[in-house]
């Protein structure tokens, strides 16, 4: 395994306010989830690319029923999708598995940079994806607990952040429960939201003085 190269951009301090802005736990982990539900809607796309791939040209090549196409088509593996940061695997039961990708593709690219939510910039997001996943399975290769929920922030070099104004800090409360609305709009489109969180977004909907609370 070759060492993850990293270069931290140490994060600003945010400017002092007179009024405190209470952590909300609740809200940190609703807006992890849904940076990991968009890393696996990603990665899944592409898996499910390069299942297309494979059936489209094991359809196209002559003699069908050949032993290399019957291979093809018989891999237990085009009916499994492993999650980010894993790959398909046969083990020696001949069963499908997902397991963490051993080794990620060397990148030279600068576009292909990431960074994460720790402000860290990584050479590729098949890198996050693979610290996450070995944190996950408890491998002595995890850098440390604070990557089980390592996500790509954007992609790039990570920039240094401006310092907030007074002002952006008072006003971050209500931007920040005006985002989790809007979050938690899109998941109930897509059904995702269990009945309780979808009965608050409702009365939300019909109740701007309830969008602050239930959000």
């Amino acid at each position: 395994h070759r060492r993850i190269r990293t270069t931290t951009t140490e994060r600003p301090a945010p400017a002092e306010v007179a009024v405190p802005v209470r952590e909300d736990s609740e809200a940190e982990h609703l807006e992890l989830g849904m940076a990991e539900r968009l890393d696996e809607r990603r990665f899944q796309d592409a898996e499910r690319s390069r299942v297309n791939e494979i059936m489209n040209e094991a359809s196209s090549r002559e003699g069908v029923g050949s032993d290399n196409e019957v291979n093809v088509l018989d891999d237990p593996c085009l009916r499994v999708h492993c999650s980010a940061g894993r790959v398909c695997e046969i083990d020696e039961h001949g069963d499908a598995v997902c397991n963490c990708i051993k080794e990620c593709p060397y990148e030279t690219d600068s576009r292909r940079k990431v960074c994460t939510n720790h402000n860290e910039t990584w050479t590729s997001d098949c890198e996050v994806y693979q610290q996450r996943c070995l944190c996950l399975d408890g491998s002595e290769l995890c850098r440390g607990p604070q990557y089980h929920h390592v996500q790509i922030e954007y992609y790039g070099t990570c920039r240094e952040m401006p310092e907030c104004s007074e002002n952006e800090m008072l006003d971050f409360p209500r931007r920040m429960r005006d985002w989790l609305f809007n979050i938690m709009r899109d998941m109930a489109e897509r059904r995702e939201l269990t009945p309780h969180y979808l009965k608050m977004e409702r009365e939300a909907e019909s109740n701007l003085t309830r969008r602050w609370t239930n959000a």
